[in-house]
């Protein structure tokens, strides 16, 4: 499986990376993925700031998620449980 991982107005920790690294081989345990395309932004001037969202690339139809929450960890906790 590829990861592509991009942040967007929002600095890239070695922590966080890894915890979206085994959030998403964790779901690739259950599903085949082939590739996952992960955007996390920053908007300062929205409510609420944080913006996630995740592209599976799957044998079949590819699943889409996106949401948004205060803190970067539960907007991607939230994209994750679509």
């Amino acid at each position: 499986m590829r990861i592509n991982l991009q942040h967007r107005n929002l600095r890239s920790r070695d922590g966080l990376d890894r915890w979206v690294e085994e959030q998403i081989l964790a779901l690739g345990e259950a599903r085949q993925i082939d590739e996952a395309n992960v955007r996390l932004e920053c908007r300062p001037e929205s409510s609420p700031p944080f913006a996630v969202h995740i592209h599976l690339l799957t044998p079949g139809p590819d699943l889409f998620a996106e949401s948004r929450d205060h803190t970067i960890r539960a907007a991607f906790a939230k994209a994750l449980t679509q």
